[in-house]
């Protein structure tokens, strides 16, 4: 499966949620188990399913550096 942009940027807020390297969040997405659960969520097919992520604010300094 080619890593698509969404599946990136999910890859990322799992590494980010679960504090883990986003290598091993990606091998989620590559995993033949899950990738017609993926699959079908990203071709709005499927159960309704609600996401909810909660990212706290950047903290800008002086010298408008995150």
């Amino acid at each position: 499966m080619a890593m698509t942009t969404r599946a990136k940027w999910m890859a990322s807020i799992i590494a980010d949620v679960f504090k883990i390297g986003e290598y091993d969040a990606l091998e989620v997405f590559r995993n033949t188990q899950f990738m017609q659960i993926f699959d079908d969520f990203w071709k709005g097919k499927g159960d309704a399913r609600i996401f909810i992520y909660y990212q706290n604010h950047y903290k800008v300094n002086d010298g408008g550096e995150i």
